[in-house]
């Protein structure tokens, strides 16, 4: 079965109302087998505005805690593999991916890759002519305006077509090992604070849920 669309743009399984991390979950609390008595609560909020409060949810970590040790905790909480969960740091108007060694208290963007596989993987990151952030923009955009010529609500048999005709421009396969590559290319620029917004747009515009969180920091006791 061809799934390029949700390769593509999903962050996941789909989630309900209900179901949308509204508040905290048992069990986030810092990993291992005791609680410290300070804790550094994060309230992850979805980038792009929406409905106030939708998709928002909070979790606690220990102080000290590593990047590695908050993904796990957001992939849990998110019921998401930990491959897809890619932690940035922000300040002083720029934006790095942080490594897993890292300190968790420098985090401040959470982005749901569309695929859990490892970046870079062989035979697929050099795929396609996207190699600037420019171009990775304009292909987004280009995939952003074409969704927006169609009839609402836009399925996902439209979002099909319209990365068939910009995929194809920009040197990818339509197939899904080409959707892949496109997702791999956009790995490469996460650190785009436009890249960003342009991805969630999209999402947005299908009614998938967003890729971009901010991780707002509350200080407060376990």
């Amino acid at each position: 079965q061809d799934n390029s669309s949700e390769l593509s743009f999903a962050c996941g399984p789909r989630q309900t109302a209900e179901a949308t991390l509204q508040s905290e979950r048992p069990g986030s609390e810092a990993l291992g087998g005791s609680t410290p008595e300070v804790a550094r609560k994060l309230l992850v909020v979805p980038a792009l505005s929406c409905t106030p409060g939708q998709r928002t949810f909070s979790i606690k970590h220990r102080r000290n805690a590593s990047v590695k040790e908050l993904r796990m905790q957001l992939a849990a909480s998110m019921q998401m593999p930990l491959g897809k969960m890619r932690v940035l740091s922000e300040a002083n108007g720029k934006t790095v991916a942080m490594g897993d060694h890292e300190s968790a208290e420098n985090a401040t963007i959470l982005f749901v890759r569309g695929t859990a596989a490892p970046l870079q993987s062989a035979g697929t990151v050099n795929m396609g002519r996207l190699s600037t952030p420019s171009q990775c923009l304009q292909m987004h955009q280009d995939v952003l305006d074409n969704l927006a010529r169609a009839s609402r609500p836009v399925s996902a048999q439209r979002l099909k077509q319209a990365q068939t005709s910009v995929l194809y421009r920009y040197g990818f396969s339509s197939s899904v090992s080409g959707v892949a590559a496109m997702v791999h290319a956009l790995d490469q620029h996460v650190c785009n604070a436009e890249m960003r917004r342009l991805v969630d747009q999209i999402n947005q515009m299908m009614g998938f849920p967003p890729q971009v969180y901010n991780l707002q920091a509350k200080e407060g006791r376990a």
